[in-house]
């Protein structure tokens, strides 16, 4: 029998998790990598590295015993005296302290043929008791690891992790980042990534929003992970790790004259029908992705769960329940027309879906490792990304993909098609962003000025206009038709998990977890007005327009959603589109 040293980490890996340690977990697999192991987690029982340990020790306590004289008795000692590490000694070391036991043991004999009476048999009665404490302990251990926590470090935190690997053995940590990013905040005290430390250098004092144009609501029980606006009305729909979808109606929002409770009994949409605590969440019901119906009439949510549903938004219905895919859906999308859904999961399979029939029209198995993010380029047409660092290509009653593009050096994390120039983006953990053709396999432009992963992108309405946001705390502007960065958006100073368009293509807005939303000025390359939270507040993983571009969301990790009133930018734009042409990289 042999192992290896990947073998071994996988084993710690599960051990840190089933013990409740999820931060230390997530560290220990990032450099570990145990995401690249060929042995899937779910060849792995629960407690597997305590059983080990546990066999382990029944041979160590049965060599050593084998190396005193009256080994009934030396039994007894050695389960009082020797510990865990001692089994780990070399046998030279060890020499010397059995000669302790044998001595302990030959003098447990001589006391039990004199009989008791003496306080040295109290006192060996008192180690004998501490080491059943210590027994006792250690049983209460075991159980634990052998029990799922359920109260956790929060946020998928961990106990989704723990999902993943059991579903997927490769591609594991990229699909979790906003989860990952919740946990790690609360577990240091935390909102931001950074803490309070970088935070301090964030100082948008002179643009900050006014108060009075600020609304926050605090529903969700756990952290809110998107948002998004309907397409037709001021009515926002949000997706939380407490396993609710809600919606919102803000039509008249800005009218500061209008209590807060007017806008929270919107309805509520429970992917679990169980009372949810407010220091508990339900395993793997996490709302992942939102998107709404082209005529505001019906919202489609991807879960944790594996399941898609489709929601009435306005009669609050669960209209119907898609369940085809083997574990988490980590993105989900109508086609333009409305009458198909698309979801990508971590089972590595992308799903066509017939919303009125709920069916399963279509599945799509090509690619080796977690789907990520998927678009549509038309009504049977669509993109997909996966850690299996490619993109395919794939349309409706076809048994293969039109076109596979690879290139990428790691994992896809986004991938967006541009109406207008009829290309499709694509953004990667290796800090590029390619620009694809549909007609050839070779990406057009491949820009690589990020330092660091880049979590999403997003095409301007205008087109040919790209934006992306990195974990190197910057947002870039890219030109996609000509091939060249037109701008560098930089006043974060923790990682950009959101960046949006407003409708005309004027203004970006930008959301990080240093607790900041910044409005920024395209063509000037300049932030206009921002949002900045305090320090008891959440990071930001999602921002969002209007369909106006007069309002302008935000959700956060301490499971706030904030509204702000922007109206006054318009007053001071006249919402012209000019050619970008400048490159502000001010620090």
């Amino acid at each position: 029998m042999s192992f290896s040293s990947d073998e071994l980490n996988l084993l710690v890996f599960r051990y840190l998790l089933e013990a409740g340690f999820e931060h230390t977990a997530f560290v220990f697999a990032a450099e570990s990598r145990v995401s690249q192991v060929e042995t899937s987690s779910r060849e792995i029982p629960h407690a597997a590295l305590i059983k080990i340990l546990q066999r382990g020790m029944f041979y160590a306590e049965s060599e050593l015993i084998s190396m005193v004289p009256n080994a009934n008795e030396a039994s007894q000692v050695l389960k009082e005296r020797l510990t865990l590490f001692d089994a780990a000694q070399e046998k030279e070391v060890l020499r010397h302290k059995m000669r302790d036991v044998a001595a302990a043991a030959a003098e447990l004999s001589i006391k039990a043929e004199d009989g008791p009476s003496t306080s040295n048999d109290n006192q060996l009665s008192a180690t004998s008791n501490d080491s059943q404490k210590a027994r006792d302990r250690q049983a209460r251990n075991d159980r634990q690891c052998n029990t799922p926590k359920q109260n956790g470090v929060s946020k998928k935190g961990f106990a989704k992790i723990k999902q993943e690997v059991e579903n997927s053995p490769n591609g594991v940590l990229p699909v979790i980042k906003k989860q990952m990013a919740a946990s790690m905040a609360y577990s240091q005290g935390t909102n931001g990534v950074n803490g309070n430390e970088k935070g301090k250098d964030l100082n948008l004092e002179h643009i900050e929003i006014e108060k009075s144009r600020v609304r926050m609501f605090k529903k969700h029980l756990h952290e809110v992970f998107i948002c998004s606006w309907s397409p037709k009305e001021d009515v926002l729909a949000s997706g939380s790790g407490d396993s609710t979808a809600r919606i919102w109606n803000l039509q008249d929002c800005e009218d500061m004259r209008n209590p807060d409770s007017k806008y929270e009994n919107g309805y509520l949409f429970k992917h679990y029908l169980g009372v949810i605590q407010q220091d508990q969440k339900p395993a793997n019901k996490d709302v992942t992705s939102i998107d709404w119906h082209r005529n505001g009439g019906k919202i489609a949510t991807g879960c944790y769960d594996g399941f898609a549903r489709i929601w009435d938004t306005t009669n609050g219905q669960l209209h119907s329940t898609l369940g085809a895919h083997k574990g988490p859906i980590f993105a989900l999308r109508w086609n333009p027309s409305g009458d198909l859904v698309l979801s990508a999961g971590v089972d590595k399979s992308t799903i066509v879906w017939d919303p009125i029939k709920s069916q399963n029209k279509q599945q799509f198995q090509f690619h080796s490792a977690s789907a990520l993010d998927v678009d549509w380029i038309s009504d049977d047409t669509f993109a997909s990304c996966s850690t299996d660092q490619t993109i395919n290509v794939c349309r409706v009653g076809c048994d293969r993909p039109i076109r596979t593009y690879t290139g990428h050096a790691s994992e896809v994390n986004a991938v967006r098609f541009d109406s207008f120039s009829k290309r499709l983006a694509s953004c990667s953990d290796d800090m590029s962003i390619k620009i694809w053709s549909l007609t050839e396999d070779e990406p057009v432009h491949t820009f690589k000025q990020h330092s660091r992963e880049i979590y999403t992108i997003r095409w301007s309405p205008q087109g040919s206009i790209l934006a992306s946001a990195s974990f190197d705390t910057t947002v870039r502007v890219w030109d996609g038709n000509e091939g060249r960065e037109v701008a560098v958006l930089h006043r974060h100073t923790d990682p950009v998990y959101s960046v949006a368009f407003g409708p005309n293509g004027k203004f970006i807005a930008s959301g990080s977890f240093d607790r900041s939303v910044i409005v920024w000025d395209v063509n000037m390359a300049q932030p206009v007005t921002a949002w900045k939270g305090n320090k008891e507040e959440g990071g930001v993983f999602e921002v969002a327009f209007n369909r106006t571009g007069e309002k302008l969301a935000a959700c956060t990790s301490d499971g706030a959603l904030i509204i702000m009133d922007i109206r006054f930018l318009k007053r001071g734009h006249d919402g012209t589109i000019h050619p970008l042409h400048r490159i502000n990289t001010s620090r």
